[in-house]
């Protein structure tokens, strides 16, 4: 049965909080970390992460981490196609050129937010690769290994599509406050939640 709890982490540049949540949606075990000593110092925030799940000796099945709107850039572009398959084919290379950028340095994950005669709107959401490998490598030291890594607002979207009952016409707009940032979530596709 502790197979099927669910880890999940929320990374920004200071400081770290992973959730356990068990099949059912309860919170098993819930704890914070920040690098405040010198030797969490010299060590990056997922190596003090997956120091504190191994030193919790929990079970899980899944990883799943959320990075900090600080870590990531979301662009909005145009692209000529609507059929999922074709954007994902093409979404590097409209980015690098969107941006003037060379995307072989980018990590990208995307969410179609329109799709019309003309093709389909685009958030497209950018970070540096190296980070994010350097992210992985550091929880796989501990044996995280997450099956998504993504923008944290991709998961806020999405937890408040399953909590909230949206009408297709619904015009609600969440807004979220944090000590640095704001959200502001409108009512996206539910499909668009769902892009690699």
């Amino acid at each position: 049965m502790e197979q099927q709890n669910c880890l999940g982490i929320y990374l920004s540049e200071d400081n770290a909080t992973v959730v356990l949540l068990s099949a059912n949606a309860t919170v098993e075990d819930c704890f914070s970390v920040s690098r405040d000593t010198d030797d969490e110092q010299r060590r990056s925030l997922a190596s003090v992460v997956a120091q504190n799940v191994v030193a919790r000796g929990r079970s899980f099945g899944n990883v799943a981490v959320a990075i900090d709107c600080a870590l990531f850039t979301q662009h909005d572009l145009h692209s000529e196609f609507s059929d999922l398959k074709r954007i994902t084919q093409t979404i590097r290379f409209d980015a690098e050129e969107t941006l003037a950028t060379d995307a072989t340095d980018l990590a990208i994950a995307f969410n179609v937010t329109n799709t019309d005669q003309t093709g389909s709107d685009i958030a497209v959401f950018t970070a540096n690769r190296q980070l994010l490998t350097e992210i992985l490598a550091d929880l796989q030291t501990g044996n995280l290994d997450p099956t998504a890594i993504e923008p944290d607002i991709v998961c806020l979207t999405r937890f408040f599509r399953h909590y909230l009952d949206f009408s297709e016409n619904d015009k609600s707009i969440l807004t979220i406050f944090s000590q640095r940032s704001c959200y502001i979530i409108v009512n996206p596709p539910e499909s668009s939640l769902d892009q690699p």
